[in-house]
This record gives structure tokens, sequence and C-alpha cells, in this order.
């Protein structure tokens, strides 16, 4: 069994926020973090840091956790896009269905973005 999370404060930001709510997903679905990452590809320190409120996991380990912890992927990637926008300031991160899983432009976008 591996060490205890550190408690998380919701309150303290939207990422704590985020990240307690994957934590609330991955304990109600009844998988470790080894678990987890076996049945989704990204190594359990990974999963682990997703979860930790440092910082917004990438959308990419986002959707992977939230699906093979059977949660709605649809919502999530909402939740994330809205909870980078609040961290940058881009609203185009909440919205604009370009922005890759990494929250930035792919060039051809970042184009069209810098003309209009």
């Amino acid at each position: 069994m591996g060490r205890p999370e550190r408690p998380l404060d919701p309150a303290a930001g939207p990422v704590a926020a985020f990240a307690s709510e994957l934590r609330r997903l991955r304990a109600e679905a009844g998988l470790s973090y080894r678990e987890l990452a076996l049945r989704c590809g990204f190594s359990p320190s990974v999963l682990s840091g997703a979860t930790s409120g440092f910082r917004l996991p990438s959308l990419r380990v986002t959707q992977a956790l939230v699906a093979v912890c059977h949660g709605d992927v649809g919502q999530w990637t909402r939740r994330w896009r809205e909870a980078a926008a609040s961290l940058t300031g881009r609203d185009d991160l909440a919205t604009n269905p370009m922005v890759d899983a990494c929250g930035a432009l792919p060039p051809a976008a970042r184009q069209v973005a810098k003309r209009g």
C-alpha cells in the first residue's frame, strides 16, 4: 500500500478543487494508482501527480483517469478547460475546441488567432 495522500482543501483554488474531485472519483472506483496505471497507460506517479493539487494535470491524463474510473469524460473535459481558463485568464481554453490537450493552440490555429 502506498503513502497516504496529503489532505487537500478544495477551497484553496481551482487546481486543489479539481484534484480533490479526481481523488473522489478514483476512490469511488476503488482503484489504486497502480491499478489505474495498468488500465490507462500512464505511470502511477503521473496519476498520483494528477491528484496532488500542485498543478493542473494534462487533459490527456485527466481524460484517461476519468474514463478508467467510469466518469463522464465530456463533463471532465469541460471542467478541465474551465480550470485551465481560470488559471491562465485565457477564455479560449474553456471554449475553443482547437485547444489541444496541453492547452495550446495548434500552429495553424495560432496564425488565425493572430489575424483575428
